[in-house]
């Protein structure tokens, strides 16, 4: 049982520094849009 919380307590935490950094990215390029005046939403298919 120790085993298993072990695992999920890794994956969670795995996890969680995924999404943060993937908030971290999302928002900073959801502000260069709002800088250059392209309020309303993040457009993934133009970058690039």
């Amino acid at each position: 049982m120790k085993k298993v919380f072990f695992l999920f307590s890794f994956f969670l935490s795995f996890f969680l520094s995924f999404f943060l950094s993937f908030c971290l990215s999302y928002f900073q390029s959801y502000a260069e849009n709002a800088h250059k005046g392209e309020v309303g939403g993040v457009h993934f298919s133009s970058r690039g």
